[in-house]
């Protein structure tokens, strides 16, 4: 089997490619770290505020967590070519990937986390389709119960977050906070030191939030999809993708809605965001699977090598990088974000159509396979 005969679902990892883009970029913009008076400075300080909230309440998360769907959904239609030792071999080639572009680019990297939960894809041969359900649903509350175990573990200790570490009073002066103008006005390598200190410290949230048991339950939730046939026969399946396109929209949205105003890590927002992004999540794959935006579907088929060179383009406007950038950083808001992702999607669809003409396969993707063997 190859990705290649259902153009959806190439058209599927663009639109999350998309949205991936709208929520990173807002941050190599510093939109996202700026104090609310340097926000009012901007020259769209009007339109921010609701084109942020828009963007939370519909993207943010929702499109990461497609994306994760998406991924279990290649992995179950390599299965049958690939065993467990050849996929592990992708994993680790990925792991290698996310490592470089987490340290030298972008470290909200989520290949290397892409790349430690999908090492366990191989045990889902195993489960039935309802035991692949069970599972899916236990990873997505895995987080809502992890949180209420470290409220109890935080309160018999005395301290807030991992170990005290993320509000320790003494890191304040030494955490990464310190180091964010290296971004906007650092060299290279003061933005490399930076990158490498907000990557820790990415890892230490992804371990506090549980979002390793986030993918975890997208992933087997695209193993799923393969198993009940709504890859091979979507048309098939359209009565049942309505019905969670449907609920999915109905239950996700009001949540999501009422977290856009909650303070994050709340034991609310946890709760309302296990429940809520996986719901926003699966109305988007159940949706555009019935109605599918093929214009996104050149793109999709290079969507790893479109997600790097998405960190290149956020360093290259936003990063002065010693010189090498525009070093836009504090100088744009979520306005300025949007119009820039709606050119570099079409930018993406016509650099991917001539490529795709000439090679057929991502440089990227033509790598990992290769490197993989």
């Amino acid at each position: 089997m190859t990705h290649e005969r259902w153009p959806w679902l190439d058209a599927l990892r663009g639109v999350a490619l998309a949205g991936i883009a709208l929520v990173n970029l807002t941050w190599f913009c510093g939109y996202a770290v700026q104090e609310p008076s340097a926000r009012q400075a901007l020259s769209t300080a009007a339109l921010d505020p609701a084109v942020r909230t828009v963007i939370h309440v519909l993207v943010d998360a929702k499109l990461y967590s497609l994306f994760a769907l998406l991924f279990g959904v290649g992995y179950e239609l390599l299965r049958p070519r690939l065993g467990p030792r050849s996929w592990h071999r992708r994993m680790r080639v990925l792991l290698v990937l996310g490592a470089l572009h987490a340290s030298l680019l972008w470290f909200g990297d989520i290949l290397g986390l892409y790349a430690v939960v999908g090492m366990l894809l191989p045990l889902s041969r195993r489960l039935s389709s309802r035991g692949l359900l069970v599972v899916a649903f236990a990873c997505l509350a895995a987080p809502v119960v992890q949180h209420a175990m470290m409220i109890g573990v935080s309160g018999m200790l005395g301290v807030s977050g991992v170990l005290g570490v993320l509000d320790a009073p003494t890191e304040a002066s030494l955490g990464p906070s310190s180091l964010l103008g290296a971004f906007g006005e650092g060299s290279v390598s003061e933005v490399l030191i930076a990158n490498a200190a907000f990557l820790e410290m990415r890892w230490i949230l992804a371990l506090e939030e549980g979002r390793l048991f986030k993918l975890a339950g997208m992933f087997v939730l695209g193993v799923y999809a393969v198993r009940r046939g709504v890859v091979a026969s979507p048309r098939a399946s359209r009565p049942w993708l309505r019905r969670v396109a449907t609920l999915g929209l109905v239950v996700g949205l009001p949540l999501e809605i009422v977290r856009a105003g909650l303070g994050p890590g709340t034991t609310l927002e946890v709760v309302l965001a296990a429940l809520g992004v996986p719901a926003l999540a699966v109305a988007y794959a159940a949706w555009l699977t019935l109605r599918p935006w093929l214009w996104f579907s050149p793109a999709g088929r290079m969507s790893l090598t479109h997600y790097l060179l998405q960190s290149v383009l956020g360093i290259a406007i936003f990063y002065d990088y010693g010189g090498y950038g525009l070093g836009l950083w504090g100088r744009v808001g979520p306005t300025f974000i949007v119009l820039l992702v709606v050119v570099q999607a079409w930018t993406q669809r016509q650099m991917s159509r001539w490529w795709l003409r000439r090679f057929g396969v991502g440089p990227v993707e033509a790598l990992w396979r290769r490197l993989a063997r």
